[in-house]
């Protein structure tokens, strides 16, 4: 079996497209005062992922289908990425926001 190579690309792209969509929320909040916690809540879990794929892509991959013969201690790197970016969404919710 052929070992697999993993891009830096698709996590770099994914990054910014989250860092844009919370750039777009960010501006809504300021211009209508109406918080969406569950946007926030869903985005920065996959935006910390995504930060740790840039960085080191096998974690980005190590969640998913394209994971399955990676070593179990990326997984867990992989999931602690995604809980980093998810206490990120809470600090945004309840110290940035206020909410």
């Amino acid at each position: 079996m052929n070992p697999q190579t993993f891009s830096r690309l698709i996590p770099a792209v994914t990054l910014a497209m989250i860092l844009a969509m919370l750039a777009l929320h960010h501006w809504n909040v300021v211009a209508n005062r109406t918080v969406y916690a569950s946007v926030v809540l869903l985005l920065t879990p996959i935006g910390g992922l995504a930060l740790g794929g840039t960085v080191y892509p096998p974690l980005f991959y190590s969640i998913g289908r394209y994971g399955r013969e990676l070593p179990s201690y990326l997984k867990v790197l992989g999931g602690l990425c995604a809980a980093g970016g998810l206490a990120a969404g809470f600090y945004l919710l309840f110290v940035v926001y206020a909410f």
